[in-house]
């Protein structure tokens, strides 16, 4: 039984209807992919999400260089279902910047046999049945925001080889839409959900600082956090046209002045706070 394994980070570059601004983030997409019996020559369901992926505007960028920076037992969680592969998953994805990340799995299995009659004489078509299952999971939150499976019978082939890619195609070809449809929505939607930690600060400073970055950023909504080993941990919903002066808001901003804080990273997606002294 062999695993094909494919990653993709991929940019997505829409535009709001008519004169709206253009949008873009970016997608980490794993697809873990195998046969029951026979080693798939080429990843089938990666070509069929690509091919959606570029149809929809996507830009497709080569992770082949990612993989090659993992390590055996990081690659083994990663390719591994349940909690343990999204949590690897979700890690690979904030390295790369990807605000989501679609972690699915995808295999298929002979179900006949059967000779045929053609011109040439008897020949054997082999029927093969594939099953794919995706979700999209937002890096910083941890939210899933899509779920789906699709189980398709390909057209019969004249090997088991080709049964199976035409099967896992089928599979993935079914699913694109619903997954896309789902992209399409959150990459338009007006607000954006930003991580904030805040290190080196004491429990009893949460509801303060939460206060203060909601007015800093003129949030229109945050969490209410989670507190571990001195670090807050907020999620701010923020208007996507403020996201680029996040850390001119907290640098200025009068409201974190005291105590002071200073910024250690910033992306689009994730902001490190430290307290001075």
């Amino acid at each position: 039984m062999a695993i094909l394994t494919t990653i993709l980070a991929t940019s997505l570059l829409l535009a709001t209807p008519q004169t709206g601004p253009k949008r873009r983030f970016s997608v980490l997409v794993i697809i873990p992919e195998q046969h029951l019996t026979r080693r798939i020559p080429d990843p089938a369901a990666e070509t069929e999400i690509s091919a959606a992926l570029i149809d929809a505007g996507y830009k497709v960028i080569d992770g082949e260089q990612a993989m090659r920076n993992i390590k055996a037992a990081a690659r083994d969680r990663l390719y591994a279902g349940g909690p343990k592969g999204d949590i690897e998953a979700l890690r690979l994805g904030e390295r790369l910047g990807a605000e989501v990340v679609v972690k699915g799995e995808a295999f298929s299995q002979l179900v006949t046999s059967r000779p045929v009659e053609t011109d040439l004489g008897t020949v054997t078509q082999f029927i093969v049945r594939a099953r794919i299952e995706l979700r999209a999971i937002r890096v910083v939150t941890a939210e899933k925001i899509f779920a789906g499976d699709e189980q398709i019978t390909g057209a019969p082939e004249l090997t088991e080889e080709l049964g199976s890619k035409e099967s896992l195609k089928a599979a993935a070809e079914a699913i694109a839409p619903r997954l896309l449809d789902k992209l399409d929505k959150l990459s338009t939607s007006t607000n954006i959900p930003v991580e904030i930690e805040v290190r080196n600060v004491s429990f009893s400073q949460g509801n303060s600082l939460r206060e203060a970055l909601r007015k800093a950023l003129a949030a229109v909504d945050i969490s209410e956090g989670d507190y571990e080993s001195g670090t807050w941990k907020f999620e701010v919903s923020m208007p996507r046209t403020q996201v680029p002066r996040i850390t001119i808001r907290l640098e200025t901003n009068p409201y974190l002045r005291k105590p002071r804080f200073t910024i250690q990273s910033a992306n689009k997606t994730k902001v490190i706070l430290v307290k001075k002294g």
